[in-house]
């Protein structure tokens, strides 16, 4: 009745990326295999409310939007795969693929933005949830200090 048949409000994320099916984001992202912790850190790179240079310039907190370190601009898919040194592997999908273990054509580097995919077996489907969430939370917890190959590491270390 308040809406006065206006159309619901929707959230800021999903006006700007329509063509996502949202559903099937929110159901990834509450999944039981996460734990709150990794919910809750993928929940703020799904809602963009990572307090990066580009975030902090849009909202006039930053004079610019590029990384201190490196020159580039500050963004979440910036922190989270394309950051890259010398010695660090980028990770991108063929990186991905060899992770999931499947093709590099069927990965998409949206995913670990967004976790709009569902795969057969429910088993399968877990895991690369699992895998995904914990290369976000990895990728924004150590800002970017460490390689794919200590990801690997990381994966072995934590408990499925």
């Amino acid at each position: 009745m308040t809406n006065n048949g206006a159309e619901p409000c929707r959230l800021r994320v999903v006006r700007k990326c329509p063509d996502i099916d949202w559903e099937r984001v929110w159901k990834n992202l509450h999944s039981r295999v996460l734990s709150a912790s990794l919910t809750s850190t993928w929940y703020v790179v799904i809602h963009e409310i990572v307090p990066t240079n580009d975030r902090l310039e849009a909202i006039h907190l930053s004079p610019t939007n590029a990384r201190s370190n490196c020159g580039q601009e500050d963004s979440i898919p910036h922190r989270i795969r394309l950051w890259r040194r010398p010695d660090h592997m980028e990770l991108g999908t063929d990186e991905m693929g060899i992770i999931l273990r499947m093709d590099p054509k069927y990965t998409f580097k949206e995913w670990t933005l967004r976790p709009f995919f569902i795969f057969w077996p429910r088993q399968r489907q877990a895991a690369i949830l699992w895998i995904q969430a914990h290369l976000v939370h990895y990728r924004l917890q150590t800002h970017w200090r460490l390689s794919i190959y200590e990801f690997m590491d990381f994966l072995r270390r934590s408990r499925w």
